[in-house]
């Protein structure tokens, strides 16, 4: 593949991506600055974007050796998992990054077009530039892929992702509607990983992305600095959680169910 250098991010494309190649640079290079100053985050020294043109190229472009060997080896068997995995995620998503490394796939502006809205527009306002929906996801996952080291639970990686993206677009980009995805509703089941969180139907995707934005933008409200705080090293999940307690005043076995309310109370005007 061939590649370009932004900042210290590059950007790897085939003959199919050479045409976003100045879109996903300049995206690159806005986003640098708006997560450091944000969350005090740098771009890891070998983070790579990949504009992405096909499922097929992200998935094997994401897999190990080993991990490609195994798969040729039981594809008989595997292809109809694998296919109904990646046709869920490839509808619904507009870029991932892998957890393991800080390494980014975005679609194409062509393929953005053509992908679903539906979960994005539960979630977010409309976007009228096409081109910033791009630009936004780039951003979005450049944040996961700066803080890719820290194992961050699904809430805060999500929550700091979209709020970064606010930040980059210098305008609020998530719907006040969103909030009904706190309030009691079927769906409120809190995913716990991404595997858990793909496998859901779309509104308990939504209630996810929603939670970890409006916990986010809930916490950098009230307590300016406290996520930041929680970026500085990586700690597990249960460290993240009596902190939360601390900060809140809502104990740990009560935060999960006491936490949307008050998100709610505040933010539902």
């Amino acid at each position: 593949m061939k590649h370009v250098i932004a900042g210290n991010i590059k950007i790897l494309y085939n003959n199919a991506g050479k045409s976003s190649v100045d879109l996903f640079a300049n995206a690159c290079t806005k986003s640098i600055p708006v997560i450091y100053e944000t969350w005090g985050l740098k771009a890891p020294a070998n983070c790579k974007v990949y504009i992405m043109t096909s499922w097929q190229s992200y998935l094997f472009q994401t897999l190990s050796w080993a991990e490609k060997f195994f798969l040729v080896v039981v594809l008989p068997i595997s292809l109809p998992q694998v296919y109904m995995k990646m046709s869920k995620s490839w509808r619904l998503f507009s870029g991932w990054t892998v957890p393991s490394r800080p390494n980014c796939w975005i679609k194409t502006l062509a393929l953005v077009n053509m992908s679903s809205h539906e979960l994005r527009d539960k979630v977010h306002i409309q976007e009228t530039d096409p081109d910033n929906i791009v630009r936004l996801a780039i951003c979005h996952e450049l944040t996961h892929a700066f803080s890719v080291h820290l194992k961050l639970p699904l809430w805060l990686s999500e929550g700091i992702a979209m709020y970064t993206t606010d930040k980059f677009a210098g305008k609020i980009t998530v719907k006040a509607e969103s909030l009904k995805y706190l309030e009691p509703n079927p769906h409120k089941n809190r995913s716990t990983n991404y595997t858990k969180l793909t496998t859901g139907d779309d509104d308990r995707i939504a209630y996810n992305y929603a939670r970890g934005y409006w916990l986010t933008r809930y916490l950098e409200h009230n307590f300016p600095g406290f996520i930041r705080g929680l970026l500085v090293k990586r700690q597990s999940k249960r460290k993240i959680e009596q902190q939360l307690s601390l900060k809140t005043g809502i104990p740990v076995k009560d935060f999960w169910n006491e936490i949307d309310k008050k998100i709610v109370a505040q933010f539902a005007l």
